[in-house]
């Protein structure tokens, strides 16, 4: 009498098994949504239109915008032609990475006495920038600063002179 008790309760789990089974797929293979409604030939329903991310304004400053040093034109006078993007230290000197105007997506590693696109020379390079010097005018270029212009421009004269302390 126990056998058909196992045997029973083993036909019962098979039918509940079969029944979930059946109602599982019966759910994974129905297609969603109400018999008689087609999403696509609803009447309220559109395409979202298309905004612009960015206004025309934006877009035209972002392309005249110099990303990697000054256009032509745009070029202050007397402004270098190259930047300074880094420098590193290589085994007991300093190296400038320096980045020419003319081929901006090239990195140039240049050391002390080397001649810049600009004619002019690097004098000293520290770890926080380089001093060049051009016909007897140093410039002090230092990372994230923007460039000295003509007017930063330190004489050999001013540059030998002896500091003078007295003014504030």
């Amino acid at each position: 009498m126990a056998t058909d008790a196992v045997t029973a309760a083993r036909y019962a789990a098979s039918v509940l098994a079969a029944g979930v089974l059946t109602a599982v797929l019966g759910a994974y293979f129905a297609p969603l949504g109400t018999a008689g409604s087609d999403p696509a030939s609803d009447a309220g329903w559109t395409l979202p239109e298309r905004r612009a991310r960015f206004s025309e304004a934006d877009v035209a400053k972002l392309r005249n915008s110099p990303f990697l040093g000054t256009r032509g034109e745009e070029a202050e006078a007397g402004a270098p032609r190259w930047r300074l993007a880094g420098v590193a230290r290589e085994g007991r000197g300093w190296q400038a990475m320096v980045v020419d105007d003319a081929s901006p997506l090239q990195v140039r590693r240049m050391s002390e006495g080397e001649t810049l696109p600009d004619g002019s020379t690097i004098v000293d390079i520290d770890a926080d920038g380089l001093i060049s010097e051009n016909q007897g005018c140093r410039r002090a270029f230092r990372l994230y600063a923007s460039a000295p212009s003509a007017a930063d421009c330190v004489s050999s004269k001013e540059r030998d002179a002896p500091l003078d302390r007295s003014q504030p």
